[in-house]
């Protein structure tokens, strides 16, 4: 819903109309548990900032809400801040580290967003959500944020007809990271030598990798025919990789007495 105030001139004064009243009040997405706890926002004499400490991490003011943020990107209710339930404590789905939190105060007529940031950050770039604005707090002066993640991607061409999709699944360091499935949206036949990506994202790495260190990547392969039917690719692609890296030279084949299986022009 968009709340839009109209100033209207009466009697030389001036008179404030706020649509629906208070935004975030009865937002669903903002629910209180029933269960929930209260923390302490206090001040920290070595940030300099506000601070509130969540799961063994001191976290500390950062910046404020630039733009617009869905619902979907709120995660869970972690409590109520001093005691207060209309100052609720937040963690963010986009941001699976955990590095941020945020609290909404529901009854500002604002619906004011602040965010805190992870003190374990500090001087440190590390991925933030876009709509996160940094206030420039001068404890955090000398750490950097980054909006897109990089991906390590490979390339594979399909070098076989008869294909409608393929179907793909990755592991990083041995744990399940991934899966997806290129085609046309009716279902034509892949042409033989197109070129398709995967990609490997921050995102992806997460408590399987570091992301500024390499890590094993492997991916398998099904194809499904023109005729619906479903084969096993054999082979698998293994790979040592980073964030940023790009691997070629990956090929779909097919012959009468193997099936399908991977090629690889090394």
């Amino acid at each position: 819903m968009e709340f839009r105030k109209i100033m209207i001139p009466l009697l030389g004064t001036v008179l404030l109309l706020s649509g629906c009243g208070l935004p975030d009040m009865n937002n669903k997405d903002l629910a209180l548990p029933a269960d929930a706890s209260s923390y302490e926002l206090y001040y920290d004499d070595d940030a300099g900032e506000m601070t509130v400490e969540y799961n063994g991490r001191l976290y500390t003011y950062f910046g404020d809400l630039d733009g617009d943020m869905s619902s979907v990107s709120i995660s869970e209710c972690i409590g109520y801040i001093n005691h207060e339930e209309n100052r609720r404590f937040f963690a963010i789905t986009d941001d699976p580290y955990e590095n941020y939190v945020m609290i909404v105060n529901v009854n500002s007529i604002r619906g004011d967003r602040m965010f805190l940031r992870a003190q374990d950050t500090e001087g440190k770039d590390i991925y933030t959500p876009p709509y996160i604005s940094s206030l420039g707090y001068s404890y955090w002066v000398c750490s950097g944020v980054h909006h897109e993640m990089p991906e390590a991607e490979i390339q594979f061409v399909v070098n076989a007809e008869n294909i409608k999709f393929i179907e793909y699944a990755f592991e990083v360091n041995g744990m399940y990271a991934g899966d997806g499935m290129t085609g046309y949206k009716y279902e034509r036949a892949l042409e033989q030598g197109e070129l398709w990506n995967i990609g490997i994202s921050e995102l992806h790495l997460n408590g399987k990798a570091d992301t500024g260190k390499p890590f094993t990547a492997s991916v398998t392969f099904k194809v499904i025919d023109t005729d619906d039917v479903e084969h096993e690719v054999k082979g698998e692609y293994v790979r040592e990789m980073m964030l940023g890296s790009f691997r070629t030279g990956l090929e779909i084949r097919y012959d009468d007495s193997e099936g399908y299986y991977l090629f690889e022009d090394v």
